[in-house]
């Protein structure tokens, strides 16, 4: 017999429902008898029968009734009566196979003996009826492993964290790398929510990855999740949500390029300070600041990446960093060029030079008059100008003198070494 989803909801709005499910949402109005229909039609779902609830329903009655089965079948919020007992049967497209696939699994789980933390872990696998070999490990995050997937998690003065499923070797990895970002101190946990919290948490994105089904950072559709970038749960006694961690592909976009800032200016695991416009002016020119760096362009949005490269090139020590490689390449080879012609820019006009070099020293001086004076003030350039979704006229004119620019500076200063600020995450 047909079921509704373990976690289909419904509220009632102006003459029909809107209904949630984990993977989507839909509304269905018209009569003010659709809230009191949907409430049958649920209670037939949950306990009953809903063939007799249909040939029991008058002509109008069984429209709007079968109008609400057939959209909630388009999306994937019924399933067969006996996939209705467990998480599988809440999100998997074909829940007892996707329960069968996982319960084949051994789940290795690395931590040291007593830990309280893969206890946890090891009670939420025992509730899927899922073979655990607990392995001893070191202090530290504890990981759960199947032959291609794991997924680390930590906790520590009442912080945790869930990391993205991935190969063995990343998600020790990325482990260890959140325990120092989040500056964990592993002391012994108490057993309290937090903890059975995110144990049961790295356990369903384990399974999600062992199993091909999506990864629960994928419900919903949150702005600040970077395609490309690794999701990480951040959890306390006050909430929890996911946050970007480490892009795994370069930026091609503008879009894109300003969520990697995003992300990399992320309250909890960020490497970098937002980088932000604040309350400075904006005209004449566009400004951000990222720490004691700012950044000046024609746009904000182009500030905000200026700022942030810049920031990172001084918090690193290195010479240049850029959103990705062209980027990162085409500021690399101005500023070599810069430094052997002994001066401030170069690009392939005086013109576009001197505006360049106008906007910074009209940016700082607009940043001063607001009470701001950067430390570090790069001078921005054409080397964004490249970037798919930059639309300013002035930059796309740049953009096509950019090839022949960076061929005659490769020619006259080589090569140079550069980091995006993937490499910095």
């Amino acid at each position: 017999m047909t079921r509704l989803r373990p976690g289909v909801r419904a509220t009632a709005v102006r003459d029909g429902v809107h209904v949630r499910g984990w993977s989507g949402s839909f509304t269905v109005a018209g009569a003010s008898a659709v809230p009191r229909l949907w409430q049958r039609l649920e209670d037939a779902l949950r306990l009953g029968d809903p063939d007799a609830l249909l040939a029991q329903a008058g002509p109008g009655a069984r429209r709007v009734l079968t109008t609400l089965l057939d959209t909630l079948a388009e999306h994937g919020m019924l399933v067969s009566e006996e996939d209705t007992d467990d998480w599988f049967g809440a999100i998997a497209p074909h829940p007892g196979v996707a329960a069968r696939t996982a319960r084949g699994l051994t789940v290795t789980v690395r931590a040291p003996e007593n830990d309280l933390l893969a206890t946890a872990v090891c009670r939420s696998l025992s509730r899927f009826g899922i073979a655990t070999a607990r392995v001893p490990g070191p202090r530290g995050p504890v990981l759960l492993s199947t032959s291609d997937h794991a997924v680390a998690v930590g906790e520590g003065g009442g912080t945790a964290f869930v990391s993205e499923p991935g190969p063995p070797g990343r998600a020790r990895a990325d482990g260890r790398a959140l325990t120092a970002r989040l500056g964990l101190k592993r002391a012994e946990p108490a057993a309290d929510p937090l903890i059975s919290l995110v144990a049961g948490t790295a356990v369903q994105r384990l399974l999600a990855a062992a199993t091909g089904l999506p990864d629960p950072a994928s419900y919903g559709d949150d702005p600040r999740l970077l395609p490309g970038c690794a999701a990480v749960l951040i959890a306390t006694a006050n909430g929890a949500e996911y946050h970007p961690w480490q892009p795994r592909t370069q930026p091609t976009t503008l879009t894109e390029a300003l969520r990697l800032v995003e992300a990399l200016g992320d309250n909890k695991i960020g490497c970098l300070p937002e980088s932000v416009p604040e309350a400075l002016p904006q005209l004449p020119v566009a400004l951000a600041r990222c720490g004691d760096v700012l950044g000046s362009a024609v746009r904000t949005d182009l500030a905000r990446i200026e700022a942030a490269c810049a920031a990172a090139e001084h918090l690193l020590g290195v010479d240049t960093v850029g959103v990705n490689r062209e980027h990162a390449e085409g500021r690399a080879l101005r500023k070599a060029a810069a430094k052997l012609q002994g001066v401030v820019t170069i690009e392939a006009t005086q013109e576009d030079a001197m505006r360049f070099v106008s906007l910074a020293a009209t940016g700082r001086a607009q940043a001063r008059l607001a009470g701001f004076d950067p430390r570090h003030l790069p001078v921005p350039s054409g080397a964004l100008s490249t970037l798919d979704g930059v639309d300013v006229p002035w930059l796309k004119e740049i953009a096509d003198r950019e090839a022949q620019l960076r061929h005659n500076l490769d020619r006259l200063v080589g090569p140079q070494q550069f980091l995006t600020l993937g490499d910095i995450a």
